[in-house]
């Protein structure tokens, strides 16, 4: 595990790298210690970031369910996030191949406008 700074920090870079559109290197080579536990958290403070922006959430995506593939990229359990407007665009549109099911939130209408 990380401290809390260094998650704001990786949570800052991811989100300056998907508003300027420009990649950057995997964090866990500058926190060698980022584990699931961070990924997860790091991942909350920028979900709670675009939603204080006016974001909205239209589901949540449940990745790597197949044994298979855990086996493969070396996870012993399936991953998870929540899906905003570009997301579910996305994975509509074939772009996102791992975003199986864009599960609706619970007591909000199903959005299939995009």
């Amino acid at each position: 595990m990380i401290p809390e700074a260094d998650r704001r920090a990786v949570a800052t870079a991811l989100a300056a790298a998907e508003r300027d559109r420009a990649p950057i290197g995997p964090p866990s080579r500058k926190w060698p210690r980022l584990d699931a536990v961070d990924a997860y958290e790091i991942q909350l403070i920028n979900a709670r970031e675009r939603l204080a922006a006016g974001g909205v959430v239209r589901g949540h995506k449940v990745g790597l369910t197949s044994r298979a593939m855990q086996q493969m990229l070396g996870v012993r359990e399936p991953d998870y996030g929540q899906l905003g407007l570009p997301e579910t665009y996305a994975a509509h549109r074939g772009c996102n191949p791992l975003a199986v099911h864009a599960i609706p939130v619970a007591g909000k209408p199903r959005q299939d406008e995009v």
